[in-house]
């Protein structure tokens, strides 16, 4: 039983994060079409430039920031044209609004203070 259920089991080492990735981590949002996240997060003086990709076929992303700083994030859900990301690395969450157009996101997240930011551009 165990040797079959290694069989579907995929263990991933990214980041120092460990991802199992089974039937259970398979997107449950495939018909957000966001591949890659060119991210702008403005932290008072601070900016913080980085890119999320998606892993193919879930909703996780690799993100990178300031070639630096990694993170793993995750669609938390989607309604209508808003959408939350869940942070790995924090606990925290990514709150945001989709454009008319569908190519850019605005918002805020649970850590940051007042007057902050993110943003990020759709790319594919």
């Amino acid at each position: 039983m165990l040797k079959k259920y290694l069989s579907y089991l995929i263990v991933t080492l990214t980041f120092g994060f460990l991802l199992f990735t089974d039937p259970a981590f398979a997107s449950r949002f495939e018909e957000v079409h966001v591949y890659n996240l060119n991210v702008r997060e403005v932290a008072g003086e601070s900016v913080y430039n980085g890119t999320w990709t998606r892993r193919p076929g879930t909703d996780i992303f690799d993100a990178v920031w300031n070639e630096s700083i990694r993170d793993l994030i995750e669609i938390e859900s989607v309604r209508g044209n808003r959408i939350v990301f869940y942070r790995y690395g924090n606990n925290g969450r990514y709150s945001g609004k989709f454009s008319e157009n569908g190519y850019l996101i605005t918002g805020t997240a649970s850590w940051y203070a007042p007057g902050w930011y993110w943003e990020a551009w759709v790319t594919e």
